[in-house]
C-alpha cells in the first residue's frame, strides 16, 4: 500500500470506533488487514462487546475470542439495510 492510500486510515478508524461505541456500546476493536487475489489491501473491522446488544428484535452476543468469518451469522439484505440506516442516523 502506498502512503497516500493509507493516509486517511486513522481518520476512518476514529470515525468507525466512535460510531460503534455510541450506537452499540462497543468497548474495543479487532482489525484484520488482508490482501486477497486482488492487488490491493483491504480491512475488516470487528467491534467487540462485553454485554449483549439488543437491536432489531435480535439479541447479539460477542461470544468469540477471535474474529472469525465462519462464526458470523448470515444476515439478509433487509437487516443489513436496517443496520446501515441505524448507523447513519
Amino acid at each position: 500500500m502506498l502512503p497516500e492510500e493509507g493516509a486517511e486510515f486513522p481518520e476512518v478508524i476514529k470515525w468507525y470506533e466512535n460510531l460503534c461505541k455510541e450506537k452499540f456500546g462497543a468497548i474495543k476493536f479487532n482489525y484484520m488487514i488482508m490482501m486477497m487475489k486482488d492487488p490491493f489491501v483491504h480491512y475488516h473491522a470487528f467491534p467487540r462487546y462485553d454485554k449483549k446488544v439488543n437491536l432489531f428484535d435480535i439479541e447479539w452476543e460477542d461470544a468469540n475470542t477471535l474474529s472469525n468469518f465462519s462464526s458470523v451469522d448470515k444476515l439478509d439484505d433487509e437487516l443489513l439495510f436496517k443496520i446501515r440506516d441505524y448507523m447513519t442516523k
